[in-house]
């Protein structure tokens, strides 16, 4: 039988904060992004500079569309495990992970360049 979660008895906080708190809960969101992104890197880069991340690696082998269905299918994943298991972390890597694809396929742009929200 699959697990059902009641999503309003989960609430931990007030859903209509003001901007002061959404900006204070962003800087923790962000902190949050940074430890996680750090953690893989001391993972899978070890102490060396110039060596690859596996995420730097996964392109070389199956090209910019194999990198993106993978990480499509890594936020897929995720979203299943977070329906069931409510885990923060699957929240915060789904974030890295929309950031570093999002990184990858939107090079850094001129300042009024951007594509999103017409920025």
């Amino acid at each position: 039988m699959d697990k059902v979660i009641d999503y309003k008895k989960h609430l931990k906080i007030e859903t209509r904060e003001g901007i002061p708190q959404k900006l204070a809960r962003f800087e923790e969101f962000t902190q949050l992004m940074k430890g996680l992104a750090l953690q893989g890197t001391e993972k899978y880069a070890g102490a060396e500079a110039d060596k690859k991340e596996n995420i730097d690696i996964i392109p070389d082998v199956l090209g910019e569309e194999g990198y993106v269905n993978y990480v499509l299918g890594d936020l897929i994943k995720r979203v299943i495990r977070f329906k069931n298991q409510r885990r923060e972390r699957d929240l915060v890597k789904m974030a890295l992970w929309t950031y570093l694809l999002w990184m990858r396929l939107f090079p850094k742009q001129e300042k009024g360049e951007g594509k999103v929200l017409g920025l």
